[in-house]
């Protein structure tokens, strides 16, 4: 017989996880010495989606289902606090014309030399690691223009840069 959940139950649960507390690290980007910057002016990001598709076949009148084939949105976004140097622009622009020149419409070499491997890790509100995917062959597709106004608001410049990427692999599963 089910049972109507109870306020103790409820307060036996742990504590809520924040999107507060994560720390995006990417590896050695091409043109850049450290990408440490990019980890501290991160403000935002995502863990990208995953969807396991759905195929059925109809046989008798009778409909079966089992998963199909996993994919991924090959996009996700990083919003960054720039400072005065534009040390954030510099490198992902940089980055960019790495990937695909101004002048030659060329890369500087394949995907391989330009993408990276980039790691989300996510952490309790005591500091403790409870998350980490690592997100592969990163590179990025989108640098958005960046809106400057002559008044009186004073705002801090966020691009907000989208990534392209191949796949995710998460802590919580035994990849197979």
């Amino acid at each position: 017989m089910v049972k109507r959940i109870t306020q103790s139950e409820i307060n036996s649960l742990p504590d809520f996880l924040t999107n507060a507390e994560f720390v995006l690290m990417f590896g050695s980007i091409p043109g850049t010495a450290s990408t440490k910057r990019l980890s501290l002016q991160c403000k935002s990001t995502a863990i990208p989606g995953e969807t396991v598709e759905r195929v059925s076949e109809t046989l008798a009148g009778f409909e079966k289902g089992q998963a199909g084939g996993r994919t991924w949105s090959h996009t996700f976004s990083c919003t960054f606090a720039e400072t005065r140097d534009l040390a954030i622009s510099k490198a992902i622009r940089k980055w960019m014309q790495m990937t695909r020149g101004t002048k030659s419409g060329s890369s500087t070499g394949y995907m391989k030399e330009y993408s990276v491997s980039a790691d989300v890790y996510v952490f309790d509100t005591a500091g403790e690691m409870v998350k980490s995917t690592t997100i592969y062959g990163v590179f990025p597709t989108d640098f958005p223009e960046i809106s400057l106004e002559g008044g009186t608001s004073h705002a801090v410049i966020e691009p907000a840069i989208t990534f392209g990427y191949d796949y995710t692999s998460n802590d919580e599963v035994t990849e197979l």
